[in-house]
């Protein structure tokens, strides 16, 4: 009957083991799932208009990250480049990110203990007219000798040191990697996004430039050979063979063709 007792804590000990092993698998609220929108399973099937007039495309191959090299054009290379540089909003989201990882990996240090670690080393002197020195000046003769010896310097040295751990019962640490890591992926994908569209707007711009000088050539070429073929028709006219009427609508053409010139040139 004596060894009742132990029998009974030893009991009480596994069953407080075994409850607190359960509480610890659980976890405040329920598991995320992310949500599913009515959509299809990749962007170039969700169209109208005949599937004939659309280009197969493998929505399932990753986009390159310098997908603008595939034109093989070091110009718009060299522009991609120096607007990465240069773009405020790609560095706001590179820092966003960066702050986002920093901010999960103090939120994932919550699952360890915390030790706090102090040292101090100081060299102290006290003055000769201090109150434990004053207290000195009625020895008489020998004071001077103790007023020196309290007034020696000395080293103070001092340490300390602290841990703490708090275990994650409910799970309340748990969540917060899972929200942590949650908000990594979206500042991730907002630093692709912006990233995206930097390259995409450039590229764009650069295009429409490209284009645009190429209208210009056209442009120029077609004023030039409208010009010989006004010379032709205004000879003809002269030598009585041709109307006025065609070199009229002949120079209206003409003068259309040059009004384009400046806003292609701007």
């Amino acid at each position: 009957m004596a060894t009742t007792p132990h029998r009974n804590a030893r009991t009480l000990a596994l069953v407080s083991c075994a409850m607190a092993l359960a509480i610890g698998g659980c976890a405040v609220g329920p598991d995320f799932h992310a949500p599913r929108p009515q959509a299809p399973a990749d962007w170039s099937s969700w169209r109208s208009g005949d599937a004939g007039l659309v280009a197969p495309v493998d929505a399932r191959l990753p986009l390159q990250p310098d997908w603008w090299k595939a034109f093989h054009d070091p110009v718009l290379d060299q522009l991609e480049t120096r607007a990465f540089a240069a773009s405020t909003d790609l560095r706001k989201a590179a820092l966003h990110f960066a702050e986002a990882r920093v901010q999960r990996s103090t939120v994932a240090a919550q699952r360890w203990p915390e030790v706090d670690a102090s040292a101090s080393a100081n060299r102290q002197r006290a003055s000769e007219s201090s109150a434990s020195t004053r207290i000195a000046q009625g020895l008489g003769p020998q004071k001077d000798e103790l007023i020196g010896l309290l007034s020696q310097p000395f080293d103070l040295y001092q340490a300390g040191f602290d841990a703490s751990w708090e275990p994650d019962l409910w799970g309340r640490v748990r969540r917060s990697v899972e929200a942590a890591d949650a908000d990594v992926a979206q500042q991730a994908a907002l630093l692709d996004a912006a990233r995206l569209g930097v390259a995409g707007e450039v590229a764009r711009d650069y295009f429409l430039l490209r284009t645009a000088q190429r209208q210009l050539r056209l442009s120029r070429d077609d004023i030039a050979a409208m010009e010989q073929r006004l010379t032709l028709i205004e000879a003809r006219v002269r030598a009585g063979t041709l109307d006025h009427l065609g070199l009229e609508r002949q120079r209206a053409e003409l003068s259309g063709l040059q009004a384009q010139l400046p806003g292609l040139m701007a």
